[in-house]
């Protein structure tokens, strides 16, 4: 393991968190005054923000200044790993309804959850296959956000959908 000062990797680091706060900011206000922030232009807004905030990802786990040494590998496991998410973060946005009342087939009659798994995956992909251990270790904050994130999509989905809470029982995360 080696340390190595990278003034980019900070620099990432900061448009990352300013980006994850905004976007946990939005989550917040799209739950309390659902009808006006869940409008088009606040989610145009919100895809501009995850952009720069997974690009700044990217950037923090090449340029991660601890580096650790691992067997090929586990390199390569995380090269599948992104895959995996990437996958699943497709096949979500392909089966998710917009508008059309609640989604339960495709994979989401597998999971509930299946986009913020998948951007769990691409995230601890990408850190290992750079072999950041910086990054790595700060995908326990990606987790943290995801599970938030999901709570409080669920509360606003059982009250909008009485059928949610069955899906809920029946379905894990």
């Amino acid at each position: 393991m080696s340390f190595d000062f990278n003034l980019w990797f900070f620099i990432a680091l900061g448009v990352w968190f300013a980006a994850t706060v905004f976007r946990n900011v939005y989550e917040v206000l799209k739950y309390r005054r659902s009808e006006r922030w869940a409008r088009d232009k606040f989610f145009r807004i919100m895809m501009v923000v995850m952009s720069g905030m997974w690009a700044s990802w990217g950037f923090m786990c090449f340029s991660d200044p601890c580096k650790f040494t691992s067997p090929s590998w586990l390199r390569w496991a995380g090269a599948g790993l992104f895959a995996v998410g990437a996958a699943g973060f497709v096949l979500s946005e392909l089966h998710r309804k917009r508008g059309e009342g609640l989604t339960t087939t495709g994979i989401y009659s597998i999971m509930r959850h299946p986009m913020y798994v998948a951007q769990v995956f691409l995230a601890a992909g990408v850190a290992l296959f750079a072999m950041g251990l910086v990054t790595l270790c700060m995908v326990v904050l990606w987790i943290m956000q995801m599970v938030w994130w999901a709570v409080a999509e669920e509360r606003a989905l059982e009250k909008k959908y009485p059928e949610y809470a069955d899906y809920r029982k029946r379905t894990p995360f």
